[in-house]
């Protein structure tokens, strides 16, 4: 569980999304907490995984403060610890953005993975 600053506030969020071999789609989680707003992400299913150098690009679906179905997309940066980035914006209109002040995010890989 990583913590950063939100726009505006603190979040406290987990994920793990990965690639296997052969795979057709990517498979992972993904739990967001905004403990200021109280908004609540939670991934139902993953669609896309798109890595480039330090980054990785995360679309996919989630229960967003109740409902189901819900896009968003997560853009988290591997910057090293205490300097990593993370950008979520759902189709509900909610947004974050902020550095990772405990917790580290890894980016390994490359190409893009994922439903077409």
């Amino acid at each position: 569980m990583a913590e950063a600053t939100a726009v505006g506030g603190r979040a406290q969020f987990s994920f793990d999304v990965s690639m296997a071999l052969g795979a057709a789609a990517p498979t992972g989680s993904l739990h967001f907490r905004d403990r200021d707003s109280g908004a609540r992400v939670d991934a139902t299913a993953i669609d896309s995984l798109t890595i480039a150098g330090s980054k990785a690009t995360i679309t996919a679906r989630a229960t967003v403060d109740g409902q189901v179905g819900v896009r968003f997309v997560l853009e988290v940066e591997d910057l090293g610890k205490g300097a990593d980035t993370f950008r979520l914006v759902t189709g509900t209109g909610y947004g974050a953005f902020g550095v990772v002040e405990k917790g580290n995010i890894t980016v390994e890989g490359g190409g893009v993975l994922g439903l077409p």
